[in-house]
């Protein structure tokens, strides 16, 4: 739970509950019920952490990877990736916005039930400049099970950022296929109508269904990468 990690962050510190609530110049109550479990993280403390403390917020919000950037995040392993290959490193000065994450989880394996309400109510702090030349609002995250698309290193407990409604050809896309959420490389044969749905994994064979079955609910334009090591 986030509110133990917040807990464990603190002892590995060294600090009082106040001396928390000073640095994050909040009152000593209010951090308190934060590692509690009482209130909800806000989306503000958790950027204030990310700058003061260099805190991986990954870390922070499913207890993957170390706990501070710099441990697990130098310049040459950053954390945000994009399909094509690029990355964005994290410093204590990122502009940081808030990324509203998929009630469903998106399988890169043999699929996740689709929930019917869109969003968890919980966000993802994300670089700003992620998402240059794309509508903010529309981008949302959801976490990744299953191993079908680790030849991208897209792994099991990486968030995928998708641009809702975007469909720009063939590609990485969000979708649901029979009600169950994945995300797949999509070839898109309009002329013929049909989905070529593609693993990135040779253990996963592809496969080509009709376009009615497919519901494509966003361009993948990067990930958040869980290192393995």
């Amino acid at each position: 739970m986030v509110s133990l990690r917040l807990r464990e962050l603190r002892d590995s510190l060294g600090f009082s509950q106040k001396k928390m609530g000073d640095l994050l110049n909040i009152a000593q109550t209010t951090y308190a019920n934060y590692e509690s479990g009482k209130a909800n993280i806000p989306d503000e403390l958790k950027i204030k952490l990310l700058n003061k403390l260099k805190l991986n917020i990954n870390w922070l919000l499913s207890g993957y990877g170390n706990m501070f950037i710099d441990e697990v995040y130098p310049e040459s392993n950053p954390i945000f990736k994009t399909p094509s290959g690029k990355s964005f490193p994290v410093t204590a000065d990122s502009a940081i916005y808030s990324v509203p994450i998929l009630a469903s989880k998106v399988s890169a394996g043999n699929g996740q039930e689709w929930l019917p309400s869109d969003y968890s109510g919980e966000t993802l702090p994300t670089l700003e400049k992620f998402f240059l030349g794309y509508p903010k609002d529309d981008i949302f995250a959801a976490k990744v099970v299953g191993d079908s698309m680790i030849g991208i290193d897209l792994l099991p407990g990486d968030y995928v950022y998708a641009c809702h409604g975007r469909i720009e050809g063939n590609g990485l896309y969000v979708l649901t296929l029979d009600n169950e959420t994945y995300v797949k490389r999509l070839e898109i044969d309009k002329i013929d109508r049909k989905i070529r749905i593609i693993s990135e994994n040779d253990h996963y064979p592809d496969k080509v269904v009709d376009p009615e079955r497919v519901i494509i609910l966003g361009k993948v334009i990067g990930w958040l990468h869980r290192t393995p090591y």
